[in-house]
C-alpha cells in the first residue's frame, strides 16, 4: 500500500505498487549486466554498439549502422532504412555546415 495514496498507487506511480510486465521470451533474448532488457534484434554475432565504439562513431553514423544492420531483423525493413538515411542527412548537413564554418571547398 502506498502512503501517499494510502492504498493502491495509480496516480503517484509508486514504483512498489507497479508490477513489472512480463517479458515474452519470443522478443528478449538476455538482460544485460546492468539490468537493461537486450531485445532479440539487437543480438547478432557482432552488435552494432561494439562496432560504433571500436570505431568511435558519432551519434549519427552510430544511429546509421545501427538502423542499417537490424533492417532485416525486426518490423519492417523499410521504416529501419529510412531511419539510417535520416541520419546519413543529418551528417552530411553537419560537415557542409561545419566545412562552410571553415571556409573549406572540398572537390566533391
Amino acid at each position: 500500500m502506498c502512503e501517499q495514496m494510502k492504498g493502491q498507487c495509480v496516480s503517484c506511480a509508486c514504483p512498489s505498487e507497479i508490477p513489472e510486465p512480463p517479458l515474452p521470451q519470443s522478443v528478449y533474448r538476455e538482460v544485460s549486466e546492468y539490468g537493461a532488457v537486450r531485445p532479440g534484434h539487437y543480438m547478432a554475432e557482432i552488435e552494432a554498439i561494439d562496432f560504433i565504439e571500436a570505431n568511435n562513431l558519432n551519434f549519427n553514423l552510430g544511429n546509421v549502422i545501427k538502423y542499417a544492420t537490424r533492417c532485416h531483423r525486426k518490423g519492417d525493413p523499410i521504416v529501419d532504412l529510412q531511419k539510417a538515411m535520416y541520419y546519413i542527412r543529418r551528417e552530411i548537413a553537419a560537415i557542409s555546415e561545419a566545412e562552410a564554418r571553415i571556409g573549406c571547398d572540398n572537390a566533391r
